[in-house]
């Protein structure tokens, strides 16, 4: 994974979104930050250890999270799109991109 103490590192909790912390400690089992503090994470998953509720967790490259949150959007958008209003020609093209899926 290539985690090392003082990597700047971001974490998402539920209510209060992404904080930008660094690593404090590395332990065989579990991770601590600068920020939050008293929080463990599991070293294996990057989640929080002992949460109740949604469990926080560690983003290591926020740029990649970004991008993975925004296809992730996109494939919702997706799923709900009325595709009795798409034109033919239009459903026509998006056939042709779909065809390596099917």
């Amino acid at each position: 994974m290539g985690i090392k103490k003082g990597q700047k590192v971001w974490v998402w909790q539920d209510r209060c979104g992404i904080t930008e912390t660094t690593i404090k400690t590395i332990g065989r089992k579990y991770i601590t930050l600068e920020y939050p503090y008293n929080m463990k994470f599991n070293i294996d998953d990057l989640k929080e250890n002992n949460y109740c509720g949604l469990p926080a967790f560690i983003i290591l490259d926020i740029e990649e999270y970004k991008r993975e949150q925004h296809y992730d959007s996109l494939k919702i958008k997706l799923r709900r799109t009325n595709w009795d209003k798409v034109k033919q020609s239009d459903l026509d093209k998006i056939e042709e991109i779909m065809k390596e899926c099917f």
